[in-house]
């Protein structure tokens, strides 16, 4: 008998204990709530920006333009890019936050530009393209006159207008500019009959059109270049000076020639680096 209420005792005891443990948890849970402090189970997730893109860009290029050339996204964010080449020359996207994204020829590549609340202009920063049309602007929330991008000639003139314009703009060529081009350049002959030339290919400013003057990689500072002037059965021998900022070669199209002066880079020759001379013969 004792036994059995000593046992009673005991778990009477525990009992007591464990309900004042859930009392004690229940007050300081529920201090805790009214004093503006919630509790684990009252916890509210915080609100946040996207981490990722928040929309896609799809660019397509040709030679030499883009489509869509203005383009127009719903805010501002991180926006994936689809850069598609439909050209046959390596081209590339290149965004004003210097974001650049390039193709080969028919293929295409991806990245991800965050675009400002002001928009972003893009251009193709393979020299030569973006003065050739390569360029183009992403507005944000379709206000294309906002950000001084001017509209398509679609959206700004009849028909009519259109065609004047055209006409207007073809007529105005030929006009006369500075510099030169496809000039006869008279060879050299050696004392075995061998016709020689020179070729300097640089950087050089090249007027376009009156008033109008861009950045050519020309040869001899002409666009076209030089004329090079050779009889059936002549031999002839081309001195390559590069000044270029980048590796170049001389291909000959249609013409039969040594494997070795054939100008293709790696598979036939060296590529002539800056500073460097190379001689086809």
């Amino acid at each position: 008998m004792q036994r059995a209420f000593a046992y009673f005792a005991a778990f009477t005891g525990m009992g007591v204990l464990f309900a004042g443990t859930l009392l004690l948890a229940a007050i300081v849970l529920g201090v805790g709530t009214a004093s503006g402090n919630p509790g684990p189970s009252a916890s509210q997730p915080a609100s946040q920006e996207p981490s990722g893109p928040i929309g896609t860009i799809e660019i397509h290029a040709f030679d030499l333009g883009f489509e869509p050339a203005e383009i127009s996204v719903d805010s501002p964010g991180v926006y994936t890019v689809t850069f598609v080449n439909d050209g046959g020359t390596l081209h590339d996207v290149t965004f004003a936050d210097g974001t650049r994204i390039e193709a080969q020829g028919r293929q295409q590549a991806s990245g991800t530009v965050t675009i400002p609340a002001e928009g972003m202009d893009f251009i193709c920063s393979v020299p030569g393209h973006a003065d050739g049309g390569m360029e183009g602007r992403v507005t944000v929330g379709g206000d294309h006159a906002s950000h001084g991008a001017n509209p398509s000639p679609a959206e700004s003139m009849t028909a009519q207008e259109m065609l004047e314009h055209d006409a207007a703009r073809t007529n105005a060529f030929p006009a006369e500019t500075a510099g030169k081009g496809n000039v006869i350049l008279e060879p050299t002959i050696l004392p075995d009959g061998t016709k020689q030339w020179e070729l300097t290919a640089s950087v050089f400013d090249w007027e376009t059109e009156p008033g109008v003057v861009v950045e050519a990689w020309g040869y001899n500072e002409m666009v076209p270049g030089p004329q090079l002037r050779a009889e059936v059965g002549d031999r002839i021998r081309i001195i390559l000076h590069n000044e270029l900022p980048a590796p170049t070669t001389i291909h000959f199209h249609g013409m039969l020639v040594p494997n070795a002066m054939d100008g293709v880079p790696v598979l036939n020759q060296p590529a002539v680096m800056p500073g460097e001379t190379f001689t086809y013969e």
